[in-house]
């Protein structure tokens, strides 16, 4: 959920925090659209193009606000086609010098379609699906709050430790437009521990675990589903050149066991559903002159295989340019290509590209 990783993104910038600002500084408009498209065993297409936009404002040295939102149209073989305004999120972040914390709330504001038919649920069921990473992976889900709270302890000069909580409150919402059920999603709660050493004047290395504990989903007041609980653990190494960054990522995600409804009551499930996930990822951004400069990277996304989700291996590669016009104006673009196949031997190929434009004012 994007409140969520919001609390995780201000927990690795607190722990980063040795010489920089915690609050950016910098006001910005940023708008890039992208376009997302995966094929499957080289006949079965489906695509979405979406239009998100962010505004960053800083209201004061250590208080920010920021917006963001999307619009997005999904189209495939065999799926129902599917466009609109996606959800907005609104979020405010403090940081108390005094005690290294970072206060943040977000609130997903249902702005986005949430009632969707049969055929439009089904395919964003698809979007949200991790394998494919769409831009977009859901158009509404109802009010969410998200309060939290990052701590860092400076251990040493060249470590810091973050510590990081944040809760989810999650409103309820009819999902369909033929039913009138109400669909209440659990609430969540995040748990984050992470670390940022710096290895030398030019190299640190970076790592966090986060745990993420479900409530129970209901429907009509009643108790549906027990989503299992998820562990993710980051790895991260960076060094510069000058101008230049090289940096490499490792990450592990878990889901436990979910409980699902048998003969009216919640039971876990024999086997998980949601399968592990191990990714690995590099990158290398070399700039050409002040105006110009490209991130190269590459990535590798291996997923375990299961009876209710067929395991699937991905390699992906891109680049990512940037033309700076002024000091006011840059250029965004990029370009990804992945590919891949299932565990039973079906390929599958996904490609991305965007433009945009990233504003200073």
């Amino acid at each position: 959920m994007k409140m969520i990783t919001l609390c995780i993104i201000s927990c690795l910038l607190l722990a980063e925090a040795f010489a920089a600002d915690v609050i950016n500084r910098q006001r910005f408009i940023r708008i890039m659209p992208i376009y997302q498209r995966w094929t499957i065993a080289g006949d079965s297409t489906f695509s979405e193009l979406s239009i998100p936009v962010m505004i960053y404002l800083p209201v004061r040295y250590n208080w920010s606000v920021s917006f963001s939102g999307s619009r997005a149209a999904v189209k495939g073989d065999n799926f129902a086609d599917l466009s609109g305004l996606a959800d907005a999120q609104l979020s405010t972040s403090y940081h108390v010098e005094s005690a290294n914390l970072l206060l943040n709330l977000g609130v997903n504001l249902p702005s986005g379609k949430s009632e969707l038919t049969l055929p439009q649920l089904t395919t964003s069921a698809v979007l949200s699906s991790n394998v494919f990473q769409f831009q977009v992976p859901n158009f509404g889900q109802g009010l969410n709050v998200s309060p939290s709270l990052t701590w860092a302890l400076p251990v040493r000069e060249n470590f810091v430790l973050g510590l990081g909580a944040s809760y989810q409150y999650k409103g309820q919402f009819t999902p369909l437009t033929e039913s009138s059920l109400e669909y209440d999603p659990g609430d969540e709660m995040l748990l984050t521990g992470g670390f940022d050493a710096r290895l030398s004047a030019t190299a640190t290395l970076t790592g966090d675990v986060i745990f993420t504990f479900y409530g129970k989903d209901k429907i009509n007041g009643g108790e549906i589903l027990g989503p299992g609980n998820k562990l993710v653990a980051n790895l991260q190494f960076r060094r510069y050149f000058g101008f230049n960054e090289f940096g490499l990522l490792a990450r592990f995600r878990s889901r436990a066991k979910n409980d699902l409804l048998v003969n009216g009551v919640l039971t876990p499930e024999n086997v998980k559903t949601n399968p592990d996930q191990v990714e690995l990822a590099g990158h290398y951004r070399r700039r050409f002159t002040s105006q110009v400069a490209t991130r190269f990277f590459a990535e590798g996304r291996f997923y375990q295989n299961t009876p209710a989700v067929e395991g699937v291996k991905l390699f992906g590669a891109g680049l990512a340019p940037s033309l700076a016009l002024s000091a006011n104006f840059q250029l965004l673009a990029q370009l990804k290509y992945q590919t891949g196949s299932f565990k039973e031997g079906a390929s599958v190929s996904g490609l991305e590209a965007g433009a945009g434009l990233l504003v200073n004012f």
